[in-house]
């Protein structure tokens, strides 16, 4: 049945495709690749958002998957569907810096100091730092008011400000949202307007971004479709706030799979290709919070890019990206099946070697505690105990048996860090006490 879908699919596609463009055909097989993928990943219950590739200067699939038949679920979404994009704002500042560079208002080099000289440790950070998550600011605010979402951006930069740095700057890398709030609040000062004023007013105006906005400052009378986060909680698909009270309201922005589509190709000029791209020739930047995952990517010498939406966060997110690269690429990679890991037992000596407490510096410095009670390695955070793991190996640990997400642990020297897998991506821990 599969292959059968699969050559419907090519089919279909081909029939649209208009006389003499035998060229294009390689794109209905790749169209027909991406499609199977998708679709095993919905009926894994994975996967609902939506997808957009182009290739080569074309379209190659634009599509919607959705969990639920009912039209009136609150999962229900369509390729118009407007979705929170979170940190992809930062990609978003950043090439609005790289134009107020080539107007000659900011120079990248900069020192914090010229802009902000009140901000401590302004003379030590410059904005490219800030850019690259390495001015030793921190992930998120350490102490947290009742309201976050209520700060004025000068109280967020008031609150920024008591922060320490964990490390001096430049000589480390270390995600850091509040880095980026410095950059925004950089932007309105230059500017003399609100960073969502701002992306309007460099990016959604001039690429005709019609159907994308902002929650806050700016007009979202365009919001006519939005898309519900949501979250699995105690086995359950639930819909979660798309907006709380514990995040910034500054960069809230929101879009469709469409236009995000016209600002990555608008990343192919200058002075953003330059600026933007990395060694590979890639731009991309992804973005999420609680039942929302959003990335957006573009192979700048390979001539291909895709927008993926989700809002049901349970996608395995960096596995799903790192396949449909290979997909595009035609490297190897696996359709989605489903996962059955099985125990094994382990010994108590060995499962004593990993008890202790770790912490994870780029989960905003979430720590996790590990003990051995009734044979089995027991996971505990803030000494409440959320899982009993089971063995895969004597080093990999898994709850769910459904799932690729686990720990593993690794030798250092004498001792042992942990490397967490969480749908997809890889958080390294520094073991910091012992029983």
């Amino acid at each position: 049945m599969k292959i059968l879908k699969s050559l419907l699919v090519l089919l279909f596609l081909c029939s649209l495709l208009p006389e003499k463009s035998a060229a294009q055909a390689p794109d209905a097989k790749l169209a027909a690749r991406i499609d199977e993928y998708f679709t095993a990943l919905t009926r894994l219950k994975k996967f609902n958002g939506g997808i957009y590739v182009q290739a080569n200067g074309h379209d190659v699939l634009k599509k919607a998957y959705n969990l639920s038949a009912d039209p009136k679920s609150s999962l229900r979404v369509s390729n118009s569907s407007q979705f929170d994009i979170h940190s992809i704002s930062k990609l978003m500042a950043y090439s609005i810096l790289v134009k107020l560079q080539q107007q000659h208002q900011v120079k990248l080099t900069d020192t914090l100091s010229r802009y902000l000289p009140q901000f401590p440790n302004s003379r030590l950070i410059t904005i490219d730092q800030l850019l690259h998550h390495r001015s030793g600011l921190p992930r998120e605010l350490t102490s947290k008011p009742e309201n976050i979402l209520a700060l004025s951006p000068d109280q967020i930069i008031a609150a920024i400000s008591k922060e320490k740095l964990e490390f001096a700057p430049g000589t480390d890398t270390r995600y850091s949202n509040l880095g980026y709030e410095v950059i925004y609040y950089l932007i309105q000062k230059i500017t003399g307007k609100p960073f969502a004023q701002c992306v309007k007013t460099y990016i959604f105006d001039p690429l005709q971004m019609k159907a994308s906005g902002a929650h806050f400052v700016i007009s979202h009378a365009n919001l006519k479709q939005p898309a519900l986060n949501h979250q699995l909680r105690d086995g359950v698909l639930t819909r979660v706030p798309n907006i709380t009270q514990d995040e910034f309201s500054t960069a809230r922005i929101y879009s469709t799979l469409g236009d995000m589509m016209v600002y990555l190709k608008s990343l192919h000029r200058e002075p953003y290709l330059s600026a933007l791209r990395d060694t590979l020739g890639v731009i991309q930047k992804n973005g999420g919070s609680d039942g929302i995952r959003a990335q957006i990517y573009t192979q700048t010498t390979k001539h291909y890019s895709f927008v993926l939406f989700a809002n049901d966060d349970d996608i395995p997110f960096q596995q799903t990206i790192t396949d449909l690269v290979n997909i595009l690429e035609g490297k190897p990679y696996q359709v989605p099946a489903e996962i059955n890991r099985k125990a094994v037992p382990v010994a108590d000596n060995i499962l004593q070697r990993y008890t202790g407490s770790y912490d994870f510096a780029e989960a905003n410095h979430t720590r996790l505690e590990f003990r051995v009670e009734n044979g089995l390695l027991q996971l505990y955070q803030d000494n409440k105990k959320e899982a009993s793991l089971s063995a895969e190996n004597e080093r990999v640990f898994f709850d769910d048996p459904k799932s690729a997400d686990g720990f593993e642990f690794i030798q250092q020297g004498d001792g042992w860090q942990i490397s967490w897998t969480y749908q997809g991506s890889k958080f390294k821990g520094l073991k910091v006490t012992t029983p």
